[in-house]
């Protein structure tokens, strides 16, 4: 029984439900190839005895299992392949476990770095390469303490007091569920290990801790250590790539901050039209 701040309960829930939800995968599901061959000596095992003898109710019953468990096993590969290969705009029915192997070894390639000019200088090396990498996003987005200008008699636009009470106003649990259905389902998974379908297809069961976190945030005014983490991912600009600035980084945020942003977002772009001038 987790105890303490909402996020952390909701944190620590996500953390177990994804390890059972490994263990069950192994359990039911294994070794689809391995599931897949196994199936198909078992039907070919049948299909000799047919051929020399007819099959008893009982042996026709389990070819007939066995055949619906090969074509099931067959589709959830394909299935698994075709998310891989993160090809959107082919349906189910449509799959092609040749072409879904080439799109997933042909991304994987386009994303390997096998070297890249930083600061003008060629790094190959592995470890040298994350090194620089790093080295050269912090050095980029650190702080400079240059001078700045101050901008004395310039009138810029303000909120009234009602939209600076919209912006204040606690989160209502439709709000909170709009948000969360504003996320595309079917994107990378985050750092907690979930895209965003999970919390859609079960909301049911999730709405209550997701609610009770985003009302605490409200409240208190601050996140929990840890729930805003993100993985770091480079996006090649163009084809080939062998510059540093030919990468755009990216930030792969977990969900429960995702929909935290996404209602915050949500009540700025009410009220944005009055601060930005036409100019």
């Amino acid at each position: 029984m987790c105890r303490g701040w909402k996020a952390f309960i909701v944190k620590e829930k996500l953390k177990v439900l994804k390890d059972r939800i490994k263990a069950w995968n192994k359990e039911s599901f294994g070794c689809l190839d391995t599931k897949l061959g196994c199936l198909s000596i078992a039907i070919q095992e049948l299909d000799i005895i047919g051929e020399n003898s007819m099959l008893s109710l009982d042996q026709l019953s389990s070819l007939k299992k066995l055949t619906a468990d090969s074509w099931e096993t067959a589709n959830m590969k394909d299935n698994l392949l075709r998310q891989k290969s993160r090809c959107k705009w082919l349906k189910d029915g449509d799959a092609n476990t040749s072409y879904f192997h080439a799109c997933i070894n042909n991304k994987r390639r386009r994303n390997q770095i096998r070297g890249i000019w930083i600061n003008e200088v060629w790094y190959e090396d592995d470890l040298a390469m994350r090194r620089e990498i790093t080295n050269y996003f912090k050095n980029l987005f650190s702080i400079r303490y240059l001078l700045k200008l101050k901008l004395e008699g310039v009138q810029f636009s303000t909120l009234n007091d009602n939209q600076r009470s919209s912006l204040d106003v606690a989160f209502s649990d439709e709000e909170i569920r709009l948000a969360v259905w504003s996320c595309v389902g079917d994107k990378s998974l985050g750092p907690d290990g979930f895209n965003f379908r999970f919390f859609q297809e079960f909301w049911e069961v999730v709405k209550k801790d997701i609610i009770l976190f985003i009302k605490e945030f409200h409240v208190n005014d601050k996140l929990l250590k840890g729930l805003n983490s993100s993985f770091i991912a480079l996006i090649p600009k163009i084809n080939c790539p062998n510059k540093i600035q030919d990468y755009m980084p990216i930030f792969l945020v977990g969900s429960l901050y995702n929909f935290l942003a996404k209602i915050l977002s949500s009540r700025l772009k009410g009220v944005m039209g009055s601060l930005i001038s036409p100019s």
